[in-house]
C-alpha cells in the first residue's frame, strides 16, 4: 500500500474510479489528503481529518437509516447495532477503499517504514473523509445513495445472513488503538487435560491490569474469548476510566459465543506460563 500514495493524482481519473462527480474538486483534494501532506497542518481546510469526522457521522447515519428501513420491524437495537458493526469497521472501510483503488489517490508523505495498521488505518480515515466531502458537495440522500452503492457488497451478504464471523480480537485492538499506541498483551496462563483433548487459557493485560480471561479447545479460540471478555468488561464506564479509555468498546451481545473461525494470529504466538 505504502508505493499507491501520490503526491499528484490525476483527479478526473479519481472521479471516474469512485462514480461521482464533484462540483467543487478542491473537497475531493481535501479528503484525499493526509495531514502529513498539508502545508499548514493547523489550518482544517487544508487536509482530511474534519472531513473524515463529519464522513464517520454521515456513514453511520445513512448504514444506520438503511438497516432500520430493512429490519426495523424485524429485530432489536441490539441486532441491528451489530450489524452495522459488521458493515462499518476498519476492517471493512480498509478493503472497500482498496476495492475502489483509492489508494492510488492518495496524499500523504510517503513512510517506507510505516507500520501496516497505519497504512490501513489511513485508507478507512481517507473513505470516511470521502463520504464527508460527497455531503458537502451534494446532500445527504446523494451521499446515501453513494454510500450504499460502494457498500453493496458487504449489505448483500447481511440480506442473505451471510454475516461475517466476528472478530473480537480485531475489534479489541483496533478499539484500544484509537486511544494509545500500546496493545493488549495475550499471556498463555493455563494449559489442562489429556493430550488429546487440551484447553487452554488466556488473559488479556492492558497497561499492566489484567482484564478478560477465556478458555478454548485452542490457542486462537481462548484468545478470542478473552478478547470477547475484555469488550464486554470495557462497557464499564469506571473500568475504561481507570485505564485511560474515553470512549466505550464496540457493542457485544452478552449472549454471543466466540466461534472458532480461524483469528488470523499464529496459534503458538502467546506466551506460554512459566514452568
Amino acid at each position: 500500500m505504502a508505493e499507491a500514495v501520490s503526491s499528484y493524482p490525476d483527479w478526473a481519473e479519481c472521479q471516474q474510479v469512485i462514480g461521482y462527480v464533484f462540483r467543487d474538486l478542491h473537497l475531493l483534494q481535501r479528503a484525499m489528503t493526509h495531514k502529513s501532506m498539508a502545508v499548514r497542518p493547523a489550518d482544517p481546510l487544508s487536509h482530511n481529518e474534519v472531513l473524515e469526522f463529519l464522513g464517520d457521522a454521515v456513514l453511520e447515519l445513512a448504514v444506520t437509516d438503511y438497516l432500520v428501513r430493512k429490519w426495523g420491524h424485524q429485530y432489536l437495537e441490539g441486532e441491528l447495532t451489530k450489524r452495522r458493526t459488521y458493515v462499518i469497521n476498519s476492517t471493512v472501510l480498509t478493503q472497500v477503499s482498496q476495492r475502489l483503488g483509492l489508494d492510488r489517490f492518495i496524499r500523504t508523505r510517503p513512510e517506507k517504514t510505516a507500520p501496516e495498521r497505519f497504512l490501513r488505518q489511513l485508507l478507512a480515515d481517507t473513505f470516511e473523509a470521502l463520504v464527508g466531502a460527497i455531503y458537502l458537495d451534494s446532500d445527504f440522500e446523494t451521499a446515501r445513495a453513494w454510500v450504499l452503492r460502494v457498500l453493496r457488497p458487504e449489505l448483500e451478504a447481511l440480506e442473505q445472513n451471510a454475516l461475517p464471523w466476528v472478530d473480537y480480537r480485531s475489534l479489541l485492538q483496533e478499539y484500544i488503538q484509537a486511544f494509545s499506541p500500546e496493545l493488549p498483551e495475550y499471556r498463555l496462563v493455563n494449559v489442562s487435560g489429556p493430550e488429546h483433548a487440551r484447553w487452554f487459557e488466556i488473559a488479556i493485560y492492558y497497561k499492566g491490569q489484567l482484564l478478560g480471561q477465556g478458555v478454548g479447545a485452542t490457542k486462537k479460540q481462548a484468545a478470542q474469548a478473552a478478547a470477547r471478555a475484555t469488550l464486554l468488561l470495557l462497557q464499564d464506564p469506571e473500568r475504561r476510566a481507570a485505564l485511560g479509555l474515553t470512549a466505550p468498546p464496540p457493542p457485544v451481545e452478552p449472549g454471543e459465543g466466540a466461534d472458532s473461525a480461524p483469528s488470523g494470529a499464529p496459534d503458538d504466538e502467546y506466551p506460554s506460563p512459566e514452568s
